[in-house]
């Protein structure tokens, strides 16, 4: 079944506005006018590639030229899925020509990119391995993920894992029973990003 943001206007509840902001929420696509879920995993490769692709020819976050990088991933992405992933993670710049990514957005794509792939993480490694997955210049921060990721110092040694609040469920008996059944005790401050 195939959806046109016109279709998605009808059958869910809210306007146009709340529509935009759970697609882009979603990282929902457009491909020819129909809107689609992309597979995590996809999403994921898309993005890591064109980060690869950043690094390799030594193009700015800021200045990140969109037809070259189509150009150079022409053979393994589509430039609708290249433009989606920069525009997710970032803005077009007034030349109409590059992207300006935004660091934490970047920042938390690897955080999860990394954590996605374990059940937990010695939280030592997943630092250190985290700081060296982003570009140069950018810092790693736990404030980022927050609302993605736990984290047990007490544990030996200490550990992080998934654990996103996109991913729970939307009805508070059952959110509460998941975010009980992960960890017993909480405090507030941890806990505010799963209700919220």
């Amino acid at each position: 079944v195939q959806y046109a943001f016109t279709d998605l206007l009808e059958l869910i509840q809210g306007s146009e506005e709340e529509l935009w902001q759970g697609l882009k929420r979603s990282k929902a696509c457009c491909i020819d006018g129909f809107w689609r879920l992309l597979d995590v995993e996809y999403y994921e490769g898309a993005f890591d590639r064109i980060m690869q692709a950043l690094a390799e020819k030594d193009w700015s976050i800021y200045e990140l030229p969109v037809d070259d990088c189509c150009e150079l991933l022409s053979d393994l992405l589509p430039r609708v899925i290249i433009e989606h992933c920069l525009n997710y993670h970032g803005k077009k710049n007034d030349d109409g020509s590059t992207y300006c990514l935004d660091e934490e957005l970047v920042s938390k794509f690897y955080a999860e990119y990394l954590l996605r792939r374990v059940s937990k993480f010695n939280f030592a490694e997943f630092m250190e391995v985290w700081q060296q997955s982003v570009p140069l210049g950018i810092t790693v921060s736990l404030e980022l993920i927050k609302d993605v990721a736990l984290y047990d110092m007490s544990a030996r040694p200490a550990v992080i894992w998934h654990f996103p609040a996109y991913e729970l469920p939307y009805d508070i008996v059952p959110r509460f029973n998941t975010i009980f059944r992960e960890r017993t005790k909480w405090t507030l401050g941890d806990l505010r990003p799963f209700i919220v």
